[in-house]
């Protein structure tokens, strides 16, 4: 696995998470989706907040792309050049939604299928990234509880 705090902003201004799992959604209701991030519905305050996390269920490794998997790719990056990044078990790509950070992961087949199995991904690497952080020292001041306490 390439390191993956390459890929990931670790700046602590980046404090809320935010994810969006999808499978089988039209084209219709990706873009409806993905205009919720758009700068008329978030203030810049939070804009500035905000880590974005989009993951991809249901592209199998070495098949045609879905249709889903297109509309995002055709949306979300414009054919520009990217890196790609594999790692906890996907296929990792960073992009932008005007000015909030994005990480698009599309699952790999040695992981589990489904929105839950999706949402327990994400889990993984929002805690990768606090623990991260953590060493850094971008944690120890902060004012909230410690869940592992």
């Amino acid at each position: 696995m390439k390191n993956p705090m390459k890929l990931f902003n670790v700046d602590k201004s980046k404090d809320i998470f935010c994810f969006l799992p999808v499978c089988n959604e039209s084209e219709e209701e990706l873009m409806h989706s993905l205009s919720i991030f758009s700068t008329s519905n978030i203030a810049p305050s939070l804009r500035k907040r905000i880590l974005l996390f989009i993951v991809l269920d249901g592209q199998s490794d070495n098949q045609p792309q879905t249709a889903t998997y297109t509309i995002l790719q055709n949306r979300l990056f414009n054919k520009e050049k990217r890196e790609t990044y594999p790692a906890f078990g996907c296929t990792i790509e960073k992009g932008y939604i005007e000015d909030i950070p994005f990480y698009f992961c599309v699952k790999g087949d040695n992981l589990l299928k489904g929105k839950r199995y999706s949402m327990l991904l994400y889990a993984e690497i929002s805690k990768y990234i606090s623990k991260y952080r953590e060493k850094l020292g971008f944690l120890k001041d902060r004012d909230t509880f410690n869940l592992e306490a």
